[in-house]
C-alpha cells in the first residue's frame, strides 16, 4: 500500500486545484498551511491584463495583498511574483518576460555567480536575497563585502579568501578603535535604511564614511577614480507620470504602495525560488513559442489532468516534450504559496464563459484592464 502524498506547506483546496500539474496525477493531501503567521488560506486569484495594463499587474498584486493580509502578516509574510521567462527577449508578444510587467528588472540580481560591480548594487543584492528570509545578516555581510572589495580596488592586500564572515574579517582588520567606531556607525545607518539609499542620505552620512573606512582597510592615502567609481552615490529614482516605483528599482523587490510601502514583493524567475516558502506568489505569464499560462488553461478549468489523456478507445496519448515541461515548471511554481497563489494571465486567452468557470472552481478575478 503506497501512502498518498502530502505537504505541509498549503491546505486542501490548493492541493486540489494544483496536483492536476503534475505529469502523473495523484492524490495530494494538503497538511499546511503552518500556523506561524495565524491566518487562514486565501481564495486564489487570477489578474486579468492586456498590453495597456501589463505594466499594472505587480500594483494590483500589492494591493490585493493589502486588501487579504493583516498588518502582523504583510510585515513577517515572504511575498513573491515569478515568471517562467525572466531574461530579457523581443518586444512582442507581451508578456514575453518579466522585462514587460517591470521593465527594469534585473536578471543578473537572481544570479548566484559574478560578484557585483559597485557598493550599491552589494547592497542591492543582499535586498533581495533578505527577502527571502527576514534577517538582516545578509545586510550586514554584504556591506562589509563591498568594503573589502573597495579597499582591494585602492590597493589593499588583505585578499579574500577567509573562512571567516565578511563582517568578522572587517572589524578585525580594522584595529583602530575610531575606525571600528566608524564601521558600526556605517552598518547602523544601513540597517536603519534596509540597505537603500537616497542621494540625501548618502551624501550627508553614509559617504564620508564608507570612503574612510575603505582608506583604513587600504592604507591608501586617496582613493583614486576607481575606487570613486565603485562607490558612487545613488542616483534619485525618475519614474514616467504614473508609473509603478517598481521600474526605477534595482534590486528586483517591488514595494506598494510606492509612497508609503508596507508590502515587499521579490521578482525572480521560478527556477532560482524552487524549494522554497512563501506566504504569496504570483505566477506571471510568459512566452516560450506560446504563453505558458495560457496554454495550460485546460488544466485550470479541469477539462485536463496530467500529462497525457486517454482516447475514446483507451489508447494513453502522452503530451508533446514541451507541455510537459510546461506542466513540471509550472507545478512548482504553483506549489510555492502557503497562504495564497495568484495568477497573471492575458484577458483576451479566455473565451466565452471560460472566466465563469474559473469562478465556480474558486479563483477571485481581478480586472488590471479597468480602474483599480
Amino acid at each position: 500500500m503506497h501512502t498518498m502524498p502530502r505537504s505541509y506547506r498549503f491546505g486542501q483546496d490548493l492541493a486540489d486545484h494544483v496536483k492536476g500539474l503534475g505529469v502523473t496525477p495523484q492524490p495530494l493531501i494538503g497538511a499546511g498551511p503552518p500556523e506561524n503567521l495565524g491566518t487562514d488560506p486565501k481564495e486564489r486569484a487570477i489578474l486579468l491584463f492586456d498590453d495597456g495594463s501589463v505594466q499594472a499587474v505587480l500594483p494590483r498584486y500589492g494591493q490585493h495583498l493589502l486588501d487579504t493580509f493583516n498588518e502582523e502578516v504583510l510585515e513577517r509574510g515572504v511575498f513573491t511574483a515569478i515568471a517562467g521567462v525572466h531574461e530579457p527577449g523581443g518586444g512582442d508578444n507581451i508578456p514575453r518576460a518579466m522585462g514587460h510587467y517591470v521593465p527594469s528588472y534585473d536578471p543578473s540580481c537572481v544570479r548566484k555567480e559574478g560578484s557585483p560591480s559597485s557598493f550599491v548594487q552589494y547592497l542591492a543584492r543582499a535586498r533581495f536575497e533578505s527577502a527571502a528570509v527576514g534577517n538582516t545578516d545578509k545586510l550586514v555581510n554584504a556591506t562589509a563585502s563591498a568594503l573589502l572589495a573597495a579597499s582591494e580596488l585602492a590597493g589593499g592586500t588583505h585578499g579574500r579568501m577567509s573562512r571567516k564572515s565578511p563582517h568578522r574579517r572587517v572589524v578585525e582588520i580594522l584595529s583602530d578603535g575610531e575606525a571600528r567606531a566608524s564601521y558600526r556607525a556605517l552598518q547602523e545607518i544601513v540597517l536603519t535604511h534596509a540597505g537603500e539609499f537616497s542621494p540625501e542620505v548618502w551624501a550627508a552620512q553614509a559617504r564620508a564614511l564608507v570612503e574612510n573606512i575603505v582608506q583604513q582597510l587600504s592604507g591608501a592615502a586617496e582613493l583614486d577614480g576607481t575606487v570613486v567609481a565603485f562607490l558612487t552615490a545613488p542616483q534619485a529614482p525618475i519614474a514616467a507620470e504614473g508609473e509603478a516605483a517598481i521600474v526605477t528599482r534595482t534590486d528586483n523587490l517591488f514595494t506598494y504602495p510606492a509612497g508609503a510601502p508596507r508590502v515587499r514583493v521579490r521578482l525572480g524567475s521560478i527556477h532560482s525560488v524552487k524549494g522554497e516558502t512563501h506566504t504569496a506568489t504570483l505566477v506571471l505569464d510568459s512566452f516560450f513559442h506560446k504563453h505558458h499560462l495560457s496554454e495550460l488553461k485546460p488544466w485550470l478549468l479541469g477539462s485536463k489532468s496530467g500529462g497525457s489523456t486517454t482516447t475514446a478507445r483507451g489508447k494513453r496519448v502522452v503530451e508533446g516534450i514541451r507541455m510537459l515541461g510546461r506542466l513540471k515548471l509550472h507545478y512548482v511554481a504553483m506549489t510555492r504559496p502557503t497562504h495564497l497563489l495568484c495568477l497573471a494571465m492575458r484577458k483576451d486567452a479566455f473565451g466565452d464563459g471560460e472566466l465563469d468557470t474559473l469562478a465556480d472552481r474558486g479563483w477571485t478575478i481581478i480586472d488590471c484592464c479597468a480602474p483599480a
